[in-house]
This record gives structure tokens, C-alpha cells and sequence, in this order.
């Protein structure tokens, strides 16, 4: 997307998140390029839509491609990080680990009404349970709340 396009989106009442400078996994980063990778990403996000960015999520989505180090980082600059692990998010939910994935359009509708449902949550919950582990360590490790 375009600046522009971004802009008419939070013009439109959308809340504008951050994805990261240039999509790299974060797992695999040193701590200068996550530093590089996430805050100056928010950074620009900040002075180019003229708002205070809460939102991070990170490439790829998946358990791999976050660590302690990162979630640490994205702590100390962001209210919410979203995964794409599938799954229900609860009011006392970790706001460092926050569940998501997308729904196709295209897909099937019944397919649809099952991810809605939660009928394949259970496939992912071992990976949101250390997801969780990975943002409560992050978050005492680097003193945010």
C-alpha cells in the first residue's frame, strides 16, 4: 500500500499497525537489527500518518519467527503484537500474544463456519501456550507491563 492509501484508511477509522521495516523473520535477527527491524519501522509509521502506532505484527506470523528477544522489543515500543496462530482471544489474554488469522473469501463456506467456530483451534493451542510463555517472559525480562 501507498502512503496515501494508508492514510485514507486511518482517514476511514481504521487503526493503522506496524509489520516491520522490511519483513524479516525477528527469530533470526541480532538485537541492532531488531531495533532496525521494529522501532524505526514505528517510527516512520508515526511520522508519516501522524499517529502513535500500537500495533505490531510480526512477518510470517508463525512460532518460529518470534523469540523473547524480539517480543522484548516490540514490548517496550507497542501496545498489542498480533501472531497469526488461530485461536480465541479472552479479556485476560496476553496483549504480546495476541491470536489471529485470516479467513479466505473463496474458501468454502462450511470451511469458513468451522474456522469461525474454532473447530481447528485446538490444532494451535500448543503453540499459543508458548507463544504466551515467550511474551511473559519478554515482558518481565524487559520490565513492561
Amino acid at each position: 500500500m501507498t502512503w496515501d492509501e494508508l492514510a485514507q484508511l486511518k482517514q476511514n477509522g481504521h487503526e493503522i499497525g506496524c509489520h516491520g521495516m522490511l519483513h524479516r523473520r525477528l527469530s533470526e535477527l541480532q538485537p541492532v537489527d531488531l531495533a532496525e527491524e521494529i522501532i524505526t519501522a514505528a517510527d516512520l509509521m508515526d511520522e508519516r500518518l501522524s499517529q502513535t502506532t500500537r500495533w505490531y505484527a510480526y512477518a510470517f506470523g508463525d512460532i518460529g519467527s518470534i523469540n523473547t528477544a524480539a517480543l522484548g522489543v516490540i514490548a517496550s515500543r507497542f501496545r498489542h503484537c498480533r501472531s497469526g496462530l488461530r485461536g480465541a482471544n479472552g479479556a485476560d489474554g496476553d496483549a504480546m500474544a495476541v491470536s489471529a488469522d485470516s479467513i479466505s473469501p473463496a474458501a468454502p463456506l462450511p470451511y469458513q463456519k468451522l474456522l469461525l467456530e474454532g473447530g481447528l483451534d485446538f490444532l494451535y493451542s500448543k503453540r499459543r501456550r508458548h507463544l504466551s510463555v515467550i511474551a511473559t517472559k519478554a515482558l518481565s525480562h524487559h520490565g513492561a507491563t
